[in-house]
């Protein structure tokens, strides 16, 4: 079953009306719901849901993850383990304190790889390739180096 939205960059994009009795066609608030999105991503949903022009929506975005999120060149990083790099870190019920502290360690990782690496970065992706992923390397550099 296909979804029925669709935009480059905001995965898994869905809406439902925050009123049961409403339709989504009406001006009325909605609940939307996506994957991590890319910031190019993140912008489209943000126009479609008409937070952009001459009389804007307020848009409430949360995240629900609990893990930290690196963007490099607009597109979201997280930490995997090495032995399992297509599937999520179990989190479940960590506090806001511990992601924070894993987001001061991996800034901290980073600015040491990119000094050490002369303003290079060592990131992986996902590729997906005969309907399977694989993960492939992707050494980025940085513009402030």
């Amino acid at each position: 079953m296909a979804l029925p939205l669709r935009i480059d960059g905001l995965p898994n994009i869905r809406q439902v009306p925050l009123n049961l009795d409403s339709n989504l066609n009406s001006n009325n608030q909605s609940i939307f719901g996506s994957g991590m999105p890319t910031v190019d991503g993140l912008r489209k949903g943000l126009e479609m849901m008409g937070s952009i022009g001459k009389q804007p929506r307020m848009v409430y975005w949360t995240s629900m993850r609990e893990e930290p999120v690196l963007y490099v060149s607009g597109r979201p990083h997280v930490l995997r383990l090495f032995d399992q790099p297509l599937e999520n870190v179990v989190t479940t019920g960590v506090s806001a304190a511990a992601v924070e502290g894993m987001e001061s360690a991996l800034k901290l990782d980073v600015l040491n790889e990119l000094r050490s690496h002369d303003g290079r970065l060592l990131l992986h992706d996902e590729v997906e390739e005969n309907g399977k992923f694989i993960v492939t390397v992707v050494w980025c550099r940085s513009w402030h180096s």
